[in-house]
Formats: C-alpha cells, structure tokens, sequence
C-alpha cells in the first residue's frame, strides 16, 4: 500500500492523534529511529510528539515504526486503549499493544520519544494499515514482545490483532515485566486517558539555573532555511554501518540499540580511528557548505547559520524531523 497525500496543515495536532502513513514531500525529513533520510516520494509514518514545548509531526521509516511496536502485559490497571477512550481501562496483566517512536541516543541508549497504547483487538484496522505498506516486513505474528508472552496468550494475542473474532474468549491475564523502581518512581507512573503512559517515557533532565547570555532562556535558535545538513558524530557513522550486520538481525530495537552501545564503548581508540577521522570529515564538510551558504549578516537565519559546537553536533535536530 502506498499513500497518497501528505499532511501540510500542522495546526491541531494531538499525541492522542493514531500515527498516519504520508508520502513526503520533500527530501528533508529523517528517521526518528535510525536517524537516516527519507527520500522524496517515499512512505513515512508519523506520529505526533513534542519539539520546544510545541506539539509537531515526527516521522519514521514504516518499517522502523513496525519494528518499535510491542506487545507486552499491562504492568498497571491505569491505562486506557487509545482508540476507545471512553472504554474500560486496561487490566493489570491484560495483553497491550505499544506504537512507539523510539531514539538512541549517541551513549546508545534506546528511549521512547511518544508512544500509543491499544487493546490488541481495538488496534487491528490500524496494524493492517501500517504492516501493509510497501517494504514493512513485520506481521501480526512476528512483532515484537510476542514471544515473552506465555505461551498460551501468544495465539490470543495474535488473533486479535489480525482482527479475528475473540470476543467469546476470555481475555488473558499474565504476569507484567518487573520495572526498575528507580525509574518508576521518576516516572509517576501512566496516564489514565490518551491511550499513553508516563513511565515509559523519559524525563527531561534539570536545567542548570545559569542562563547563557545573548538566548532566550530553553530556546533553540531555528535552523536556516537551506542550511547545510548537521554535523553526524563518530558514533552515528559508526552506528549505522554496524546496524546492518547479521548479529544484530534476531535482536529487537531496544537491545540491538544496547548491544551498539556496549560495543562502541568498548572498542579501543585505534578501532574508533576511522570513524573520528570521518566525523572530522564531515565537519570540514559541514564547514564548506556553511561558508557558501553565508546568510546576510543581521538576518533572523544569521545565528543559525553559525558552526555548531562539538556539543550541538551531538544532539539531534528536531527541525529537519518535522518536515
């Protein structure tokens, strides 16, 4: 399935909105999840998260979205199904279903940006939508966290989501993965409605009470229009060769994330070498691009044309993820 519009108007928006599958319209976007681009033309899913304080459409690969579903035993009885929100809450140990926007970060932890979560028979319609799309390979049978159910809720579980008849069959109960306490005790535990849940997604952390002079206080200046592509770290040039190597394969996103992590930090400086050299590279690159670009100076895009730090170029930029 391909679609065929893009959504322009951004104005609206709701982290309770189902992700949409859009055909972009521009080369500028990237993936939220693998952090690569997303051709003209190309199908991307997007789902609504959180940039300055402002509510804005992020987008992923269909495939890379597909891969960050779980399903999983509801670890509390506080969350309601997002496509029923009126409905019934969803049980303590009662199979759900996560949409999710995941990220890893330079340290190769994997966190959850937004996410969604449904009653596995509520989300059909929308899974056959999104795993129908071209070049998505997951299935109804094979996302991820199916086979950490017990064994005799996998079927269950399957049935619903590939919208079969279950509602002669009891809803099975399991026992939900044990949480770290640390992290939800930060994390206040979920959200009653909206189909979201807060102790799955991270907390900003505290901001130092020293405001840099010369920009307003939590803000980011703008990228300008046309400004060259950000500077990519030796971590992420790395990352994206090693992804595609078959150990990684069998993994689920969340521990092939890990797993890149833990191998960089263990690599040796000589190994790391080449990737430094060509994260230099792409500076002096960045650099070129950056002096022919040249905005006026004094015009608003000034200040965003400028170089970025060493510590900048480590952070992702959320305004080419919402294009």
């Amino acid at each position: 399935e391909r679609a065929s519009t893009d959504r322009g108007d951004m104005s609206g928006l709701s982290q309770q909105d189902h992700p949409e599958v859009v055909v972009a319209t521009s080369g500028r976007s990237s993936c939220q999840t693998c952090g690569e681009s997303i051709g003209k033309g190309e199908n991307r899913v997007g789902m609504v998260g959180r940039s300055s304080g402002v509510s804005c459409m992020k987008w992923m690969h269909p495939q890379c979205f597909a891969l960050n579903m779980r399903i999983e035993y509801a670890p509390t009885g506080r969350a309601r199904c997002n496509a029923d929100r009126d409905g019934a809450l969803i049980g303590k140990g009662e199979p759900r279903l996560l949409m999710r926007m995941m990220k890893t970060s330079c340290g190769g932890e994997v966190v959850a940006k937004a996410q969604q979560i449904y009653k596995p028979a509520n989300a059909a319609a929308l899974l056959t939508r999104y795993l129908s799309v071209e070049g998505v390979s997951v299935t109804a049978a094979t996302i991820g966290g199916l086979d950490e159910l017990e064994a005799e809720h996998r079927q269950w579980a399957v049935d619903a989501l590939e919208g079969r008849d279950i509602s002669s069959r009891e809803v099975p109960v399991g026992t939900p993965a044990t949480k770290p306490r640390a992290a939800a005790a930060r994390s206040g535990g979920e959200a009653e409605a909206g189909g979201s849940e807060a102790a799955a997604l991270p907390k900003p952390a505290a901001k130092s009470a020293a405001k840099p002079e010369g920009k307003p206080a939590g803000k980011r200046a703008k990228k300008a229009a046309g400004a060259p592509k950000g500077v990519a770290s030796a971590y992420t040039l790395w990352c994206k060769e090693e992804r595609q190597a078959a150990e990684y394969a069998p993994l689920s996103f969340g521990e092939a994330g890990k797993a890149l992590g833990a191998k960089w930090r263990s690599l040796s400086d000589e190994a790391k070498a080449p990737w430094v050299e060509a994260s230099k590279r792409d500076r002096a690159r960045h650099a070129r691009e950056m002096e022919a670009f040249a905005p006026a100076p004094g015009s608003p895009s000034a200040e965003a044309a400028q170089p970025p730090t060493k510590k900048e170029e480590e952070e992702d930029d959320d305004d080419d993820d919402e294009d």
